[in-house]
């Protein structure tokens, strides 16, 4: 796949003497490092792009090597894309401490990554076991670097979030991965996802919900949009039911739960 990226690459680029392509590669690392090419614009480098299509292990183990620099490369600026950004920073934080403690190493990007503006929100949602127990002691390998002033910095970052508000979670559409809906109920109720049943008084929304639980209880079919008990629930089930106006029994409330699964019935 790197292989492959590498070869797009050079063949969508133009073609230059070796001179004149060490003079030009400079050239692009001397206008990112000052900021005359904006990178929310700029393309983006075919292998970068390839490696936002692969798994976060793969995408972490590989972005420092893409974007190390040296006198050869300009791409480590190719950091700061918001697509390679934003993928960076919505890793796990093991993920995302790896790949930033590896781009601070000397032979990288240096410590000076550790205090950047643009990752140090990132950085200060650590949590705090994962902080202390894991990133600053492999943060205090590199020579240079002073535990004292980077969580100072953790700690004027998040002054800042709390005084604005917070922070608001940026997550960019594609580093998300698609995933299959699993339904309960097709088409009403999905598994793992928020269902809202509204409705005006008294034309049984509770009714319906103790219905549906003594119907999950023992495991049996639901009814289609024909209605016709034709849709498996894959067994019995557990519900968990809340409530601020239902009693337990008819010495609490008018409408009580007990009476209602009795007469489901429930399991």
């Amino acid at each position: 796949m790197m292989l492959q990226a590498q070869q797009a690459y050079q063949s969508s680029t133009p073609q230059y003497t070796p001179d004149e392509k060490c003079l030009h590669q400079v050239s692009n690392a001397d206008e990112m490092a000052r900021g005359d090419v904006n990178t929310a614009t700029a393309p983006l480098w075919a292998p970068l792009a390839l490696l936002l299509e692969e798994d976060d292990v793969f995408f972490s183990e590989q972005l420092p090597e893409l974007v190390k620099a040296n006198e050869f490369s300009p791409y480590d600026a190719m950091l700061w894309h918001p697509r390679v950004l934003a993928r960076l920073c919505a890793l796990s934080d093991p993920l995302f401490s790896a790949a930033l403690l590896t781009l601070a190493k000397p032979d990288y990007l240096g410590l000076d990554i550790l205090f950047d503006a643009r990752l140090l929100p990132r950085l200060a949602a650590l949590r705090n076991g994962h902080l202390r127990g894991t990133f600053l002691p492999y943060a205090r390998q590199p020579p240079g670097f002073d535990t004292r002033d980077f969580l100072r910095e953790l700690r004027r970052t998040q002054q800042q979030q709390r005084a604005s508000g917070g922070a608001p979670v940026v997550v960019s559409m594609e580093t998300v991965t698609r995933t299959p809906v699993t339904w309960l109920w097709w088409p009403y109720i999905a598994l793992g996802k928020l269902t809202m049943l509204d409705g005006d008084p008294g034309i049984g929304k509770s009714l319906l919900m103790t219905q549906l639980a003594a119907t999950l209880s023992r495991g049996q079919f639901l009814p289609d949009q024909e209605g016709q008990t034709t849709l498996a629930t894959g067994g019995p089930h557990v519900t968990v039911m809340l409530s601020t106006e239902d009693g337990l029994t008819y010495r609490h409330f008018k409408r009580p739960f007990l009476p209602q699964l009795v007469a489901a019935p429930a399991a």
